[in-house]
């Protein structure tokens, strides 16, 4: 098995599923939270949202699972957030390299692609859809600092 590194997974799946899929913006290493990173943030025209999760070794995988955020002003567990529908994304995801975990380890509500490369590169697998997480849209104000984030992120690039 080959060493993925975040970016390129990153890389490929926007790659793969920026014209291929209902969303229309893609926002890589986007915080929502101050202290919270989802690794790719993608928005529909429908202004619901889904967290992208890359999880690349067995042990990130299970220090997620314990990860805690700053909510309310208050340290709470990220899992009974998303769980509990209280965090932006409507949906969640991981991407994990292929065989670090089983499914069982992975939360009910999360999605879940598998990651693999292949002579065509790195490909993709969803082994589970996600659940939906709660119906609430994100507003105009928070779309808007997400394409600022993605409009800087673009800025880099061309540096």
């Amino acid at each position: 098995m080959t060493k993925l590194t975040e970016k390129e997974v990153i890389k490929a799946f926007i790659k793969r599923y920026a014209f291929r899929s209902s969303y229309k913006f893609f926002v890589p290493n986007c915080y929502y939270l101050p202290d919270n990173e989802a690794d790719i943030f993608c928005i529909k025209p429908s202004l619901f949202t889904t967290e992208y999760e890359i999880k690349l070794t067995k042990a990130d995988f299970f220090n997620d699972a314990k990860k805690q955020v700053i909510y309310e002003g208050m340290s709470e567990q990220k899992y009974s957030l998303l769980q509990n529908g209280k965090l932006e994304p409507n949906y969640f995801t991981y991407i994990i390299q292929e065989g670090i975990v089983d499914i069982s380890d992975v939360p009910d509500f999360a999605g879940v692609y598998e990651a693999y490369e292949s002579k065509a590169g790195i490909l993709f697998r969803c082994v589970r859809k996600p659940k939906r997480l709660h119906g609430n849209k994100i507003t105009s104000e928070q779309l808007i600092k997400h394409l600022s984030k993605m409009a800087y992120r673009y800025m880099d690039t061309l540096r």
